[in-house]
């Protein structure tokens, strides 16, 4: 027999299912070169949540404005006035970007509710060792030139909570990809994001009835940026000296994915640079076993290939009802590389046919900032405290008014929302 929760969220379910809401999401890569926005129209709230991808826009930016950005990451003495004025530069790219998707609501300019920021900032350890956070860009600049509210600052409540600044796409990877049917859900999902760092999500199937989160499984490997630094290490050096065609019939060496594996013992989950660090490492130790084995570049492939495979598998033996499994590809075209094929051969399961949405897979971070400031409209902590270290489920973000027409609107929709069942030890 059902208890009286279910039965509540049952009728939340039906209820919150005819609201339409619009969200825009703001991302800035980490290297600093480009800004991407997204639109996404939503219905439901909450866990109940359903959402379109509807348009996105990317803002290329200046060279000069992305290498003093990295600078300031990389240098504590940094001048204040040089990064106020990165500050105010990279607002008002993010603006044009936003205002251009407000322009594409059109005559629904009202369903539009939050903009959602997400950034690297800058991570900065204290003399005891607690770390803080500092956002790149200003939402009070933001909220001005477009009279949109904007939620920001998503790490710095994480921290303050315990935890290690992220990461926050696990629960809303979840509501996009996962099987949530509302009859009968049965088929856990391992979605695989290929970037600068290679992510894996482990995202089981659920109704959304069950009052607590989701069982959802997160690790972070080495992703793009390492291929790519060591492969312009060996190219500097004069190492390559062969194409990389022959990956297809090239054996991994088993020192190199040794040496790889080593990371994940080791990789801590914050938004820091230590992670950097680590990697540029670990490119060196890598460059000295290449060199050392004359190795080729298609071997080094290989190995890197092989290495995901096997973590992807150590990953996914932790978990249950992997019978029914299906891969979801996200980010880069993961499904069509030789890393995709790899990966069906492990574990003999289809890619996901189609996607859940028809998004463009490169603003899959914005997608994910959107939901994010839906979800502290709803007043729903997005925080998984098994993944970021936070001592509590946390709403996440801040609030800066817009347009006196628009925060009203936002806090009408606030007040009209019915707030997620919790465990009483959460919510205090």
């Amino acid at each position: 027999m059902r208890n009286r929760n279910e039965f509540v969220q049952l009728i939340d379910r039906y209820r919150l299912g005819q609201a339409q809401r619009l969200s825009i999401g703001s991302t800035l890569s980490g290297d600093f070169s480009t800004l991407q926005s997204t639109l996404l129209l939503a219905e439901g709230r909450g866990k109940f949540l359903r959402v379109r991808w509807i348009e996105g826009r990317q803002v290329e930016i200046p060279q000069a404005v992305a290498l003093a950005c990295r600078q300031a990451t990389h240098d504590p003495q940094f001048p204040l006035r040089e990064f106020a004025q990165l500050r105010v530069d990279l607002t008002r790219a993010m603006a044009t970007g936003v205002n251009q998707l407000a322009g594409v609501s059109g005559v629904h300019a009202n369903m539009l509710m939050v903009v959602c920021m997400d950034e690297p900032g800058i991570g900065i350890r204290d003399y005891d060792g607690s770390l803080a956070w500092q956002p790149f860009c200003e939402p009070e600049t933001l909220a001005e030139i477009t009279g949109l509210t904007v939620v920001d600052s998503l790490p710095s409540r994480d921290l303050a909570a315990g935890g290690r600044g992220g990461p926050f796409a696990p629960l809303p990877a979840w509501l996009l990809f996962a099987d949530r049917n509302s009859k009968i859900a049965e088929q856990p999902r391992l979605l695989i994001d290929l970037g600068a760092w290679t992510e894996l999500t482990w995202l089981p199937e659920s109704d959304g009835l069950d009052d607590d989160l989701p069982a959802i499984r997160f690790q972070r490997l080495l992703g793009t940026d390492f291929e790519a630094e060591l492969m312009s290490l060996l190219e500097s050096e004069g190492s390559i000296a062969e194409s990389i065609e022959g990956q297809d019939s090239a054996e991994p060496h088993q020192g190199l994915m040794d040496l790889l594996c080593q990371f994940e013992g080791q990789n801590d989950l914050n938004r820091e640079l230590a992670n950097a660090e680590k990697v540029t490492a670990l490119v060196h130790q890598a460059l000295n076993i290449v060199t050392a084995e004359q190795l080729s570049p298609s071997t080094v492939l290989c190995s890197l290939a092989a290495y995901l495979v096997e973590a992807a598998d150590r990953f996914v033996r932790k978990r249950d009802s992997t019978d029914k499994m299906h891969l979801v590809p996200g980010g880069k075209l993961v499904a069509e590389s030789r890393l995709g094929e790899r990966l069906n051969q492990k574990f003999g399961v289809p890619w996901l046919d189609g996607q859940p949405i028809n998004y463009d897979a490169k603003y899959l971070r914005a997608i994910t900032a959107a939901i994010c400031g839906l979800m502290h409209v709803d007043q729903m902590p997005i925080t998984i405290p098994w993944i970021s270290g936070s001592e509590m489920p946390r709403v996440l973000g801040r609030l800066t008014p817009g347009s006196p027409a628009h925060w009203r609107r936002v806090i009408m929709d606030m007040g009209d929302c019915r707030p997620p069942v919790m465990k009483l030890r959460e919510a205090v």
